[in-house]
């Protein structure tokens, strides 16, 4: 961890003068500076006939302004019936909002005005059935075709699709839930799950540390549990629990890796939770238990990277988070690092060194796709621009092959890990492959599919430039789309 935390420190200073303002966030109405939500409490009823979460969701504030009287959130399709105010235990006092036209993009702005500072807010509402953080399933687009099935994925910008809220990385609140389902439904979120609640319909939820709304995540279905370890399992439909717990059997040993690396877990479990094929990303890492898609279930454990992606989020992003999208590459280039760090400790390296080819060579093709305005890491103010737009290789690849140029400039120190953990590399015979990150469901309600193959032809990506400085060379690859000499034969070294 402290090796991250130094390389955050070098970053930084490096950044210019222009980047001072970098917390403030293009893509959200929500006024953090003045008055920032602490703590969230939702009370949700899920509704599989009308696709519909509702209920309430109540805030408890923190104001910075001592003049700010309104409480500004982000809505989409949010059908807002009530909104009070109360200070203490005191009676719920009705207050006026407003809800300002939707935007295509970015939803509505949801203006609650009070006459004072209160401490706790409550806002009445329902989802729509289109919501674009929600995907409901049918019985028939389930693995066991009898019951249905309900997930969220609220990355980057699709929690205000379900939940009112200042839907910007740069908050971070606690929450507790109570969501209740059909009897015979398992409800799970983000937070601290019980292994051995019953299936009863009602269930209650807890997340005592603090997390950006990207990260709030909820799903309902015909789920049930079986452990890897004392801390970590896998949630998953009957039909392929079995599966998946054979599969994903090194999750423990990763957490150990990873915490031999960058200090302790500090989230207490680490679940995985199996969805349906319909998932449109390869993994999200909610906190305490990741959604995976069913498609890296190879039957040889040659796309667990995905797990190890998923994991190290836990410590880059769920931990420490960029303050807004412009730069996401703080969030997925550090994990895209720490994941190959984790396979390398783990399986080999020649198995991490193909991992990494395999993603420079997908860069390398995405180069001559991307204008060069949009191939820097540090990207500029992005208003009106849609947050999803930097999910790509860009923020992953780039930004990862960027720290891996840092480790030729100051060595990691050799930390030789436990003998319990090291395993033999163990490569697939037949072509290997990685699942990336896909982009989220768009509004147009086309997804994605849920996985797919990079190329393992190609070399080292990147222009030469013959007796370019180090210190250029860093400058010039954060800016722009170059990669000096150096950083082709970054991948080549054992650093």
């Amino acid at each position: 961890m402290h090796r991250l935390a130094l390389l955050l420190v070098l970053l930084t200073a490096t950044l210019p003068a222009l980047a001072q303002d970098r917390r403030t966030d293009e893509h959200s109405y929500a006024q953090p500076d003045k008055v920032r939500i602490a703590d969230l409490g939702l009370d949700l009823q899920v509704d599989f006939d009308k696709r519909q979460l509702a209920g309430t969701a109540t805030y408890t504030l923190a104001w910075a302004d001592e003049d700010q009287r309104d409480l500004v959130l982000d809505t989409r399709d949010l059908s807002i019936t009530a909104v009070e105010a109360r200070n203490g235990k005191r009676k719920w006092r009705a207050v006026d909002f407003t809800l300002a036209e939707r935007d295509a993009r970015f939803g509505s702005k949801l203006t609650i005005t009070l006459s004072r500072q209160y401490e706790q807010v409550r806002v009445t509402y329902a989802t729509s059935p289109e919501a674009s953080g929600l995907q409901w399933l049918a019985p028939s687009m389930t693995a066991g075709g009898k019951t249905p099935f309900m997930f969220s994925q609220s990355q980057a910008i699709h929690a205000r699709s379900w939940v009112p809220l200042q839907d910007t990385p740069s908050v971070r609140y606690t929450y507790t839930a109570r969501v209740r389902t059909p009897a015979d439904v398992m409800a799970l979120m983000s937070a601290d799950n019980d292994p051995a609640a019953p299936r009863d319909g009602d269930y209650t939820f807890r997340m005592p540390q603090p997390i950006s709304s990207y990260l709030m995540a909820i799903a309902a279905g015909d789920l049930v549990f079986k452990p890897i370890s004392a801390r970590a399992g896998v949630w998953a439909e009957p039909a392929t629990v079995d599966k998946a717990v054979k599969e994903f059997e090194d999750t423990e040993k990763m957490i150990e890796v990873t915490e031999s690396l960058y200090g302790p877990y500090r989230w207490e479990r680490y679940d995985l939770l199996i969805l349906p094929p319909s998932f449109p990303f390869g993994g999200m890492e909610n906190p305490r238990i990741s959604f995976i898609t069913p498609t890296v279930i190879a039957g040889d454990k040659s796309l667990v990277s995905l797990i190890a992606h998923e994991l190290a989020h836990s410590w880059s992003g769920n931990l420490v988070t960029n303050a807004s999208w412009k730069d996401m590459w703080l969030n997925e280039g550090f994990t895209s690092y720490v994941e190959n760090r984790i396979v390398e400790a783990l399986y080999g390296k020649e198995r991490a060194d193909m991992e990494f080819v395999n993603s420079r060579n997908g860069l390398k093709a995405d180069l001559a796709d991307i204008p060069a305005e949009q191939q820097v890491l540090m990207l500029p103010a992005r208003t009106g621009s849609d947050p999803e737009d930097a999910l790509g290789s860009i923020a992953y690849d780039k930004g990862a092959w960027f720290l891996q140029f840092l480790t030729t400039l100051w060595p990691r120190p050799v930390r030789p890990l436990p003998a319990q953990l090291v395993r033999q590399p163990r490569l697939p015979e037949r072509e290997h492959r990685t699942v990336r990150r896909l982009p989220a469901q768009r509004a147009d309600g086309q997804t994605p599919r849920p996985g797919h193959r990079c190329r393992t032809d190609g070399l080292a990506v990147g222009a030469r430039h013959p007796g370019l400085r180090a210190a250029d060379g860093l400058a010039a690859f954060r800016r722009g789309g170059r990669h000096p000499r150096s950083l082709a034969q970054a991948s080549h070294r054992r650093a």
